[in-house]
């Protein structure tokens, strides 16, 4: 998710399989939430083994632009990640916090109208992500002349997810989160940044799969369903190279898959932003129609959820109103 500079194809390809995974896996809590969905059942049993990797993914996507947003100036990265994260962090938590509290009736879990003052330590739903990367962010801007130094940095932050102290809140996220977005920007220092050689591809992916398959087998026993425990790490690894590798793949066989998945991916962050309040929409008007039925909800609420808001997206952006909104960088910094 979020804004790059100079746009690279197979990347945005997996920001839209990432999201779309994202929402179809939110609505899916929606249903369990709402009592509709069998807790034995393949479909309960998928959340984790779509948790395990898809937020890692896309911590590391973040991190691959790193470097080259760094290479501008501290002060032109600072001013970026102050438009396109902490600006809409606030602007939406405020937005669909207020929303969710005044439709409590109709909202599985609505936040407490609290919840609005402590969105600067305590972030309220999907929010979570932009908090978390804005601090990776700043971290990187403490060590930017010596980004190196980020490596042990992500290991004991590692280490310390490992152990078992007293409850951290959004702590937990940041320590796992942050060696993912720290491998990202290691990688995108390479000259090949994490491009997969070709004629790897059709060994990488088969591979890649198998291991996430295992993965998610025994690490659903081993962290008793905790995506973000290290039991899940080996799941969570391989379903990130099967992504990418599927989306370096896409990019070589199909332009025009490859096309449209780059514009979801392109529009990946108002997705994120809106795609609750979208699904959520289509939930309740399903259940005042007296729609019980699951397959209809899912599909419904995943297609509300990414492809309405990549019409509202391309309609805000036709109308110049993503960066007021903070779904674009300002053009003086996206230059």
């Amino acid at each position: 998710m979020g804004p790059v500079s100079k746009r690279i194809l197979w990347i945005d390809i997996a920001r839209a399989i990432g999201i779309s995974l994202v929402v179809f896996s939110h609505v899916t809590n929606g249903l369990i939430s709402a009592g509709m969905v069998n807790h034995q059942g393949l479909l309960f049993t998928s959340i984790y083994a779509l948790y395990a990797f898809f937020m890692p993914l896309f911590f590391l996507l973040s991190g691959l632009n790193v470097d080259r947003s760094l290479s501008k100036g501290k002060k032109r990265f600072f001013q970026n990640k102050l438009w396109t994260i902490a600006y809409p962090y606030i602007l939406w938590s405020l937005i669909q916090g207020s929303i969710q509290i005044a439709l409590a009736s109709y909202i599985n879990h609505p936040p407490a109208p609290r919840a609005l003052l402590t969105i600067l330590w305590a972030p309220i739903d999907q929010f979570w992500f932009f908090y978390v990367l804005f601090f990776c962010h700043l971290l990187t801007m403490i060590f930017s002349s010596r980004l190196k130094f980020l490596a042990p940095v992500a290991l004991l932050a590692l280490l310390l997810h490992t152990l078992d102290l007293p409850a951290r809140g959004i702590l937990l996220m940041i320590e796992y989160m942050l060696p993912f977005y720290v491998l990202g920007i290691f990688l995108g220092k390479r000259k090949s940044g994490a491009a997969i050689k070709p004629q790897w591809l059709a060994c990488v992916i088969p591979v890649s799969a198998i291991a996430y398959a295992l993965g998610v087998h025994w690490g659903r026993i081993a962290s008793h369903e905790n995506a973000y425990s290290m039991a899940s790490m080996p799941a969570c690894l391989a379903g990130i190279l099967l992504v990418i590798a599927l989306s370096q793949a896409i990019e070589r066989l199909s332009s025009s898959l490859a096309k449209f998945l780059a514009q979801i991916g392109a529009a990946s962050m108002t997705i994120y932003i809106l795609h609750v309040l979208a699904g959520a929409g289509i939930r309740v008007i399903l259940t005042h129609l007296r729609v019980r039925n699951v397959p209809a909800h899912l599909v419904l609420g995943t297609i509300s959820g990414v492809f309405l808001v990549l019409l509202i997206h391309k309609a805000l952006e036709r109308y110049e109103l993503l960066a007021p909104l903070g779904l674009a960088p300002l053009r003086s910094n996206a230059r």
